[in-house]
């Protein structure tokens, strides 16, 4: 018999107020099987959030209305999603990262893709399918998720490899 949640693609939000970048992250990470939904900004990126189950959040720094520092800080906040990982980006470099609120990961733009997708399966591998968390959680068998700063991996621009 199949699982339907094993069946089921992992969801990751993708939140950057630039389209190409949103495209070309959608394209990219389609290809490796995931399902991918966009936000321009972070209000609606919670908003999609808090509706529909989502496995990974990776958000852009730098966005009007609510950046992602705010979009950070905001799911942290929120007990029903302080549980999902969210990887934060910019192009501003390790400075701004250092005063990261909690996230599960950062990377610098441009994206290198091979640490992009390494990063990120290792995230996905390390929590159950966001529609199982759910469950467990409403069902009272899952404590409740802990927000104790997780380990935070780098990832960096090319320019370090040199």
């Amino acid at each position: 018999m199949n699982d339907p949640l094993l069946l089921r693609r992992q969801v990751i939000l993708v939140i950057d107020d630039d389209d190409a970048t949103c495209e070309a992250l959608a394209s990219i990470l389609g290809d490796e099987e995931y399902l991918v939904v966009t936000a321009r900004t972070g209000v609606e990126g919670l908003e999609i959030m808090r509706t529909a189950p989502i496995d990974v959040a990776i958000v852009d720094l730098m966005m009007p209305e609510m950046d992602g520092w705010g979009f950070v800080a905001a799911v942290r906040e929120d007990p029903s999603l302080a549980g999902t990982p969210v990887l934060v980006m910019t192009a501003h470099g390790d400075r701004v990262l250092a005063t990261a609120p909690v996230a599960s990961g950062y990377f610098k733009k441009p994206i290198v893709l091979d640490r992009l997708l390494q990063v990120l399966h290792r995230t996905l591998t390390l929590r159950p399918p966001a529609n199982d968390v759910a469950t467990k959680r409403t069902s009272g068998t899952m404590p409740a998720m802990s927000l104790r700063p997780p380990r935070v991996p780098q990832l960096a621009s090319g320019d370090d490899e040199k």
